[in-house]
């Protein structure tokens, strides 16, 4: 069903390649970007079976934010507050940060999260574009140097 064509040129010493889905049975091809709660509960209701579906996240997780605080005082384990992208089945996941949206070619170029010299593209037909929020300091003078933040697992730890 997922077949990947590599093409390797080196451009500005940065190792590219475009991935093209073949075989997709005329399904539509829908890109999602981020794993948290938006993302992740589409990707939960969307018929999969009805389309070709792409998760793009440098999350492989979902994270239940609220209980968060639980984890960093220990009342709770850390693994009790997330749901990991691989239970989602008939998705194609890819670990990477969305760099550039091209909406002329609807194609997206990413680049990947634990080798940043690997890049790639993607096609797509629906683009969800879910990638979250950060954190509003109401432009107080400090906060952003002196307050400590708590929207990943790592910084409950």
């Amino acid at each position: 069903m997922f077949r990947s064509l590599l093409k390797y040129p080196l451009i500005s010493n940065r190792l590219k390649h475009t991935l093209t889905r073949q075989e997709n049975n005329g399904k539509k091809k829908v890109i999602v970007l981020g794993a948290g709660w938006g993302g992740f509960q589409f990707v939960r209701y969307l018929n999969r079976k009805k389309y070709d579906v792409t998760l793009v996240s440098p999350r492989n997780h979902f994270l239940f934010t609220p209980l968060l605080p639980s984890t960093t005082v220990g009342t709770l384990e850390f693994r009790c507050i997330i749901e990991p992208v691989r239970t989602l089945s008939n998705l194609h996941y890819y670990q990477a940060h969305c760099d550039e949206i091209n909406s002329k070619t609807n194609q997206i170029h990413c680049r990947d999260f634990f080798n940043t010299n690997k890049e790639f593209t993607l096609d797509f037909d629906y683009l969800i574009c879910c990638h979250g929020a950060k954190s509003n300091t109401f432009s107080v003078p400090g906060v952003e140097q002196h307050a400590f933040f708590l929207k990943q697992l790592s910084d409950a730890r």
